[in-house]
């Protein structure tokens, strides 16, 4: 005797097609969120190293027209007892800065400050300008 229900479903090489599609997307995803993890830290880093040429920018503009720190040429905080970098940065050799002489070379200097950061095989520059005058 012949039974009339039938059953639906699906066949082992439907099952497989859909696992396959599924373990590729999460895969790809997978690779991707690597990536994005990655660049979050990257910029991540490049925030902390502007807070830093923030810092170490004020400090230099608080200073006197005339002050050690701000002669021209080049300067860095690896070798400052902090008294231009600041306390926190003394020591750090991340951080440099550059004095030249401004667009009036009698009354304004122009002030570059460097940090490098590196994550993993990223290494990255950020730079900061500012003119300080004697007015």
């Amino acid at each position: 005797m012949r039974s009339n229900t039938s059953i639906h479903g699906f066949t082992l090489v439907e099952v497989l097609v859909a696992l396959f599609i599924f373990v590729l997307s999460f895969v790809a995803l997978s690779a991707n969120a690597m990536y994005v993890f990655k660049y979050q830290r990257i910029n991540e880093e490049r925030f902390q190293s502007l807070l830093k040429a923030n810092f170490v920018m004020q400090n230099l503009m608080a200073k006197s027209f005339s002050d050690s720190c701000l002669s021209i040429g080049n300067h860095s905080c690896a070798n400052d007892d902090g008294s231009c970098c600041g306390i926190n940065f003394k020591g750090d050799n991340s951080i440099s800065w550059q004095v030249l002489d401004g667009p009036d070379t009698s009354i304004t200097k122009k002030l570059i400050v460097n940090v490098q950061f590196q994550y993993q095989d990223y290494q990255g520059n950020l730079s900061i300008t500012s003119i300080k005058g004697e007015w």
